[in-house]
């Protein structure tokens, strides 16, 4: 029973007597709320509140889409530290995001709308042309009457005008499908043969790889620390 009590006291004095040697360190990264810290090339625990015993820390600090930070950290007996790293955006990913805003843009131009033409003249053309139809008819009645002296001629031109809109829009609508169909023809091998844009990254602690594409995202790198103050 004492010695039990006697090695329980040793561990709570050497817990406490560790506790007062280190120093608390807070690590503040601009820029990015999920990262990666390694001190003299150890991977820390995810988190940004660190007991640290007294000396000089090598510090790398990296987060997906980003420049890996390298710092100093000079760690002295019982100080509250602050550590502020501001992490700078990886241009490749920048060159990634444009080039995926133009392969998108190219998508739409040759396939999208061509489809849309098509999808819009094909429901509105037979409404419009089943119009035109009865209009045509309206008209054609209504200049036989008038050639009779049974109907005025400014409503026969009111007839004529409304079969005309009619028409136009009968014309419009074919035309949308015929100028869907052969733009989406003519750029059926283009669009195939486009590049989707991918932006891949190594993670330099890990070593393991991520990839970003415009429709398919693989290996995405999730938060790896939880925040607290």
């Amino acid at each position: 029973m004492k010695k039990g009590l006697f090695i329980f006291l040793l561990l709570v004095s050497f817990y406490v007597s560790n506790s007062q040697d280190s120093s608390t360190v807070r690590f503040y990264v601009r820029g990015s709320e999920s990262f990666y810290i390694q001190l003299n090339g150890e991977l820390l625990p995810t988190t940004n509140i660190y007991k640290l015993a007294e000396g000089e820390y090598d510090v790398e600090i990296w987060s997906p889409q980003y420049l890996i930070h390298t710092g100093k950290l000079d760690v002295t007996e019982k100080q509250e530290i602050s550590y502020v790293a501001e992490l700078k955006p990886d241009p490749k990913y920048w060159d990634y995001v444009v080039a995926k805003e133009n392969y998108k843009q190219k998508v739409f131009a040759y396939r999208t709308l061509p489809i849309l033409l098509v999808g819009l003249g094909g429901i509105s053309a037979p409404i419009f042309l089943s119009n035109t139809k009865n209009k045509h008819e309206d008209y054609v009645k209504a200049n036989f009457n008038t050639v009779n002296g049974a109907l005025s001629a400014s409503t026969t031109d009111d007839l004529k005008r409304q079969y005309r809109s009619s028409q136009s829009l009968a014309i419009g609508a074919v035309s949308f499908v015929g100028i869907g169909a052969l733009v989406y023809v003519a750029f059926t091998k283009k669009v195939k043969s486009l590049e989707r844009p991918t932006y891949k990254q190594q993670n330099p602690f890990t070593l393991d790889y991520f990839n970003l594409s415009y429709n398919n995202i693989q290996n995405i790198p999730q938060a790896t620390l939880s925040l607290r103050f």
